[in-house]
């Protein structure tokens, strides 16, 4: 055997090796992929979109006209909600409060009056139905009723007198403090229509009592007059349906002031703005001293805490996109720390991709938005920066 034939079946008994070698390290590897290999069929992926963070965002307005005396927060302060963000001056405000405040009370006081004027009428009533029932039983015990009827009526003047003389002191002693200009004239008119009512209900007292011993004389002598009785009864009913009319009339004044007092506070409550949820100043519009017209923007407020991100995502990767996946978010300020978020939206409906969205790969006709919800406990992101996300998914092979 020459060398040469030597060489050549050396050379092909290295290749022979080669091939086996090869045939073997395919069939290990197919054997441990096999028996090593997840059961699951899957292979993880990743969908990828553009877009920009957004948030809760709040604009913080004046309700009402006014200086602008107290600015209580900064650019980048977090506030709660409640917390206080601005005060306009309220000195007009607070005295168009107490002034409807005092017109509360003088109408209470009117009501006051005008209800014990009812009561009072509705005793002459009674007392007047009792004369007139005197006249019509013509009975025995007519003597006796009215002595009783003269008796009620000593008592009611006796009331009535005591009740002038309170009212008489307080209309002299207030008409001194208006003439001094020490008093307000509604304070004034209420002691006087106070004294009024009460000299009103003096005089038909004594007249009561003059009518009642009278009653009494005619029992007394058996010549009762029916008549005249029902007629003073009537006029009696007359002035107890004037005084229940003027309670009425008094009633309404004071609902009316107390509703021009609670419009009074309420823009009084608006003086003091907070602020309506719990977020991140992010831009301080005006400052203190500045006048504002109501709806004028004081502050901007975003919950940090709460932030999303649009992204678009092309309609031959919806389907691979799923509610609750993992997503890792990049922002430019921090390329190799993703930040974790969850997908929370998905859009049913196409749309044209928005201008301001640039998508990494060849830009889509069609997609649809999927929004991403954030965790943002360093506070890293700020609505308004652009983002880039991958949305992790599972695909079968």
């Amino acid at each position: 055997m020459s060398v040469t034939n030597l060489e050549k079946r050396a050379t092909g008994g290295r290749k022979g090796l080669a091939i086996l070698g090869l045939v073997l390290a395919v069939g290990l590897g197919v054997w441990g992929w096999y028996n090593f290999a997840p059961k699951g069929d899957v292979r993880r992926g990743v969908v990828e979109g553009s877009g920009s963070i957004e948030g809760t965002e709040v604009v913080v307005s004046s309700q009402i006209p006014g200086q602008i005396v107290g600015m209580m927060v900064q650019e980048g302060q977090r506030l709660a909600k409640g917390d206080l963000v601005a005060r306009i001056g309220s000195e007009e405000l607070a005295a168009r409060v107490a002034q409807a405040r005092a017109r509360v009370e003088a109408a209470g006081r009117q009501v006051e009056q005008a209800r014990a004027a009812v009561e009072g009428m509705r005793i002459k009533s009674e007392q007047a139905s009792l004369a007139v029932d005197l006249a019509d039983r013509q009975s025995a015990g007519q003597v006796d009723q009215a002595e009783a009827a003269v008796r009620a009526a000593e008592a009611n003047l006796k009331q009535a007198e005591a009740a002038l003389g309170k009212a008489t002191d307080d209309y002299e002693r207030f008409q001194s403090l208006y003439r001094d200009g020490a008093a307000p004239e509604s304070q004034f008119k209420a002691v006087e229509s106070g004294y009024q009512v009460a000299v009103a209900q003096y005089e038909a007292a004594q007249k009561m009592l003059e009518q009642a011993r009278a009653a009494l004389k005619l029992a007394e002598t058996g010549e009762l007059n029916a008549g005249i009785q029902r007629k003073e009864a009537a006029g009696v009913q007359a002035y107890l349906s004037q005084a229940e009319a003027t309670l009425q009339a008094a009633l309404a004044q004071e609902e009316t002031a107390r509703a021009v007092l609670a419009e009074a506070e309420a823009f009084l409550a608006k003086a003091t703005i907070s602020a309506p949820l719990s977020g991140t100043v992010i831009n301080k519009l005006v400052e203190q001293g500045e006048l504002v017209a109501p709806g004028t923007p004081l502050v901007r407020l975003v919950d940090l805490d709460d932030l999303k991100l649009t992204v678009y995502v092309p309609g031959q990767d919806l389907g691979r996109v799923k509610l609750g996946q993992t997503a890792r978010v990049f922002i430019d300020s921090y390329p190799d720390r993703p930040i974790e978020g969850k997908v929370t939206f998905i859009s049913q409906e196409a749309e044209f991709t928005p201008k301001n969205v640039h998508m990494r790969d060849e830009r889509a006709k069609m997609v649809y938005a999927v929004k991403i919800s954030l965790a943002n406990p360093e506070g890293l992101l700020k609505p308004g920066m652009p983002a880039n996300a991958e949305i992790l998914v599972e695909e079968g092979l």
